[in-house]
């Protein structure tokens, strides 16, 4: 998904994931909140919430349908992680990128054929998706245990960077420095590091995210 756009990445199983997500039931429901009586035992149908859905985005149904079957096939390999998925991206209508640490799983052009559009697959990008959410998350603790009461690392796997915002602490920049160093020698570690990823820091004024007792432990 282009920045900019409404097409921005498609990472499924983080926290910027977006996934389309088509209801192929729902209750039909009344303004007054309570089933219409003569329809009250029908369900939408899939089409019809294809429709209804399409509607409220501003997005055609045909590409709404795509973006749904293309997230689907994403989960398949994401959930797997034999598989070594790395990360996907709907860049434009019916075309996407789908990316894999190594070699790309047998029979992913069979399944790509029948899907439709355009998908381009990378391989060999040197990370899955599981090592950056570790990552990402080992980038907060790192944060925490300077005193910050408020820590957010988002990891953007296509720019290959995990951006860190905390609020609570004041950082000098040489505390920044020594930080960012521990994190891509301790965090990123070889692996990551290797791959291209890299550390940025953002100072909030605003709490961006509240840590608990369970986050502060891990």
């Amino acid at each position: 998904m282009m920045r900019g756009t409404r097409f921005r990445q498609v990472l499924v199983g983080l926290g910027a994931a977006l996934i389309v997500v088509i209801s192929t039931s729902m209750n039909a429901v009344s303004s007054s909140g309570l089933p219409p009586e003569d329809v009250s035992d029908r369900r939408m149908s899939a089409k019809e919430a294809l429709h209804m859905d399409a509607e409220a985005t501003g997005v055609a149904p045909e590409q709404l349908n795509w973006e749904t079957e293309f997230s689907e096939l994403v989960t398949s390999y994401s959930m797997d992680q034999s598989r070594g998925y790395s990360y996907s991206e709907i860049v434009a209508p019916r075309e996407a990128v789908l990316a894999f640490s190594g070699v790309a799983p047998e029979g992913l052009d069979e399944k790509i054929a029948t899907l439709g559009g355009r998908v381009k697959v990378l391989e060999h990008t040197g990370f899955t998706e599981l090592e950056i959410q570790e990552a990402a998350g080992r980038a907060v603790q790192v944060v925490l245990d300077l005193g910050a009461t408020s820590v957010l690392a988002i990891p953007d796997a296509r720019d290959r960077i995990i951006t860190v915002s905390f609020s609570g602490v004041a950082l000098d920049a040489a505390e920044l420095g020594r930080v960012q160093s521990i994190i891509e020698d301790d965090v990123l570690g070889g692996g990551l590091a290797a791959a291209g990823f890299s550390v940025d820091f953002e100072e909030s004024g605003a709490a961006v995210f509240e840590a608990d007792d369970l986050a502060r432990g891990e």
